[in-house]
């Protein structure tokens, strides 16, 4: 399912269409992710960790959400 939650755009190849579309990279398979990943370098995967954590504090903040 894509839910665009993070805002975190990569190019990914759609398997319904076979084209290439911006996809939010949490709704990317985790095996695609990982190649895509393993491509970049540290301080662009410390920037995506910043992102991401930043979004899910939102998210947290927004439903009062707690994980005990």
């Amino acid at each position: 399912m894509k839910r665009n939650l993070s805002g975190v755009y990569i190019r990914y190849k759609n398997p319904e269409n076979e084209k290439c579309e911006s996809w939010c990279i949490e709704d990317i398979p985790k095996e695609e992710r990982t190649k895509f990943l393993e491509e970049k370098s540290k301080e662009w995967c410390v920037g995506l960790v910043n992102r991401l954590s930043d979004v899910l504090k939102k998210i947290g903040d927004k439903f009062d959400l707690l994980v005990e």
